[in-house]
């Protein structure tokens, strides 16, 4: 796992919501603490046990049946926190959650700069 008191290269906004973590044949449903277009930091239910090596599929759901979803990996653990890198994120997915950035931040330039910076290497 990294170390996650590096420079974040993306804004993170606070913004709390159920999500669903789906790893190998298990389910557990958490509560997003804060967003980003690199990832998420979710807090765990009791009795969570992600797996470090395994993909973590993650699924927002918004209002009005709007979804982001994103396959993630365990970049941090601590106590009932768990910080997500996203792997991969599909276009809609990247649409939502640049919506919900900008809306948070009230930059739209900025979320537009971040959109740009998903293809580059960090």
């Amino acid at each position: 796992m990294t170390d996650h008191t590096d420079r974040r290269h993306f804004a993170r906004v606070a913004f709390t919501g159920d999500v669903t973590l789906t790893q190998a044949q298990q389910q557990w449903q958490g509560e997003v603490v804060d967003i980003s277009l690199k990832g998420a930091l979710i807090r765990l239910p009791k009795g969570c046990k992600l797996q470090t090596s395994a993909p973590i599929q993650l699924r927002l759901a918004l209002a009005d049946d709007t979804v982001i979803e994103m396959t993630t990996q365990l970049s941090h653990l601590e106590a009932d926190m768990a910080g997500l890198a996203c792997q991969q994120i599909d276009v809609e997915s990247v649409a939502h959650l640049r919506r919900l950035v900008e809306l948070n931040t009230g930059d739209p330039v900025a979320a537009e700069r971040e959109v740009h910076k998903l293809g580059q290497p960090l």
